[in-house]
Formats: structure tokens, sequence, C-alpha cells
């Protein structure tokens, strides 16, 4: 069962990569919010329903709450996962049905004015040189370190209610409420990037609201206060990893460049999650653990004020030398050839 889950859900990590074919850059945060605002509604339908099982069907057939639970939020991921094996297109230039000829090509259009090609396929050589540039380590540190705090919040969330005095069952119920917060503010803080085009300040500027939310949580010991910490929190962090994976995508061009990319951020900041998961360890307060996604926070906030300068002085190195025969060279070159490197091509800040 959890490795039918795992299958079902795999999907998940690739949305921005696939959100990244169909929409434009100034669309693309908003877009990606609406995708994984998705899990915070999941989360609090969660608590919903673990409160309900928890009531009602612990003990029926000789099972605990937590197998029924397993149970019927297993099934839904893989009976779903059929509908969108089904019908979900693969790219803009493979949709079979539901859209007119003319709203076909206008997908086409707005997919290449994203720097897409139909035609794209894997380069080998291309992953060897993203290993190479200094802003996909750089996205990669800000991403790990995001996704730090959320993965432990999202982990240990009905153990830190517990922990303000709250009981198991009306744990379950609470989550409802930091994960209404947390989607309330992916939507928020994404809409703002997006019409900003303000991407590294609004990662900093929500991670510091996060930053106010741990310091409270650590140092306040009122039940209530501790509570509004965690949705501070909630409405602050969850924002990050939205906001980091979409700018990402907008600043590594070519199908492989961007894939991998996108890829290797998710293989590196999971396994720095579970590490981080390992920190909450003392109950009731898990000050531990609360102080490193404190000191984690901080750093998002550093590192991505740090990428932001860097790209822009990558910005300003290609202005320099837009008259150069260098750039006319590759300009000569395909944006999927020559990636984010193309003279014509800019990066996002």
């Amino acid at each position: 069962m959890r490795f039918l889950i795992g299958a079902a859900e795999a999907f998940v990590q690739g949305g921005a990569f696939y959100l990244s074919f169909w929409y434009e850059y100034h669309e693309l945060a908003t877009r990606a919010a609406i995708f994984f605002s998705t899990s915070t509604l999941a989360g609090a339908f969660n608590g919903l329903l673990s409160y309900g099982i928890s009531k009602n069907l612990d003990g029926v057939n000789g099972w605990r709450a937590w197998k029924w639970i397993f149970l019927i939020e297993g099934i839904l991921p893989i009976g779903f996962s059929f509908v969108v094996l089904a019908f979900l297109p693969t790219s803009p230039s493979e949709v079979r049905y539901g859209f007119s000829e003319a709203e076909k090509d206008e997908l086409i259009k707005r997919s290449k004015r994203s720097h897409n090609s139909s035609e794209a396929r894997i380069q080998p050589k291309k992953i060897l040189e993203l290993l190479l540039s200094i802003h996909f380590w750089l996205f990669t540190i800000l991403y790990c370190t995001s996704l730090f705090t959320i993965s432990s919040l999202s982990s240990f969330l009905p153990a830190l209610i517990r922990g303000f005095g709250y009981s198991s069952v009306g744990a379950q119920l609470f989550t409802v409420i930091v994960y209404g917060c947390a989607c309330l503010g992916i939507l928020l803080f994404s809409r703002i990037a997006d019409k900003t085009n303000a991407r590294g300040l609004t990662v900093a500027l929500s991670t510091i609201g996060g930053i106010v939310g741990y310091a409270m949580l650590i140092g306040l010991e009122n039940r209530d206060a501790r509570f509004a910490a965690t949705c501070i929190i909630a409405f602050c962090m969850f924002p990050k990893v939205v906001l980091v994976i979409s700018w990402a995508a907008m600043n590594f061009v070519g199908y492989t460049r961007r894939g991998a990319a996108l890829a290797l951020f998710n293989m590196c900041a999971q396994a720095f999650s579970i590490a981080g998961n390992q920190l909450y360890n003392d109950p009731p307060y898990y000050k531990k653990g609360n102080a490193a996604s404190l000191g984690m926070s901080v750093a998002v906030v550093l590192i991505s004020l740090v990428l932001r300068w860097h790209l822009g002085q990558l910005n300003s190195k290609k202005k320099e030398v837009q008259a150069s025969a260098e750039s006319s060279d590759s300009r000569q070159q395909s944006l999927e050839d020559v990636g984010d490197l193309h003279p014509d091509f800019f990066y996002t800040t």
C-alpha cells in the first residue's frame, strides 16, 4: 500500500515542471500556488477525516483508527492516478480533446513564449553544464532550507498541537485551522510575486514572517499564543516552497536544464527534510526542532537575497556584451541549445 501511494503521488513532485509548459513566467507562481495549495486543503481535510475516523471507526472489524485512515486516504490518490494517466496531456502540442484548434494553437504559442520546444529531448551534457552553474547550487540550497521547515511542520503538526495541551482528537481538528492559514498564505504571496516580479524579495518577506512565528513558538508558553504562532508560521512558511520552485523554473531554460534542475532540487531537499524530522524528539515543546527551523529560516532570507543579487549580476554582464561577436554567435543558436546562457535571456530576480 505504501509503495502504491508513493507511486500515485509521485506526479506532485514534477508539478512545477509540468506547469512551466503551459503558463508564461508572469503567471507561473499563481498557477503553481493553486496546484500546491491543494496539499494544504488535503491537510485540512485529513484533520477532519482523522477526527471522524477516530470517533467512529476505531476498533471496527478489529482495526485501529490509524489503519482505517491509511486505507481510506490511500485509495483516493491511487484511484485518481488512473484518471490523471488517462486524461492529462503530456504537453500543449499533444492536447487531444477539450480545446478548439484555435485554442490549441494559442496554447502552443504561450508555451513557446516560455522558451519551451515540443521537439526537445533529454541531453546528458546539459546536466553537466547545469551542475557547473553557481545559481543552480544557490537554488538547491535555498530549496533544501525552505523544505526543511515545511516538512517538519507537516510531519509533527498534530504532535505540536498536542504539546499545547489539547487532546489527540482535538489536535486533529485544530490542524484544519493551521492548514487553512497555509492555503491563504500560498495564494497571497504567490500572487504578490507574480504582480511585482520581485521573486527573491517575496521569498525573504514571507520567511521573515515565519521567523517571527518561530520566535514566538520558542519563547512563549501560553497555549493560545503558541497556537497563534503556529498559524503565523503556516501562513508565512508554506508559500516559500511554491515561490522558490516557481522562481527556479523561470531561470533554467531548456527541457533538460529545467527538468534536471527541478528533479535534483527535490532529491536533495527530500533528503534534507528527513534529517530535519529527526530533530523533533523533545516533546512537548520541541524547542530543538523549532530552533533548527528558525535557523534554517534565517538562512532562507540570506540565500534568497544573495541569489537575487547574483542573478542581477549575471544580467548586468549579459547587457555589457550584447553587441559582442560572441553574443552574435550565440544568437544563431536556439534557446533550447544554449539554455539560460543565451544573450537574449535575462534571469528573473
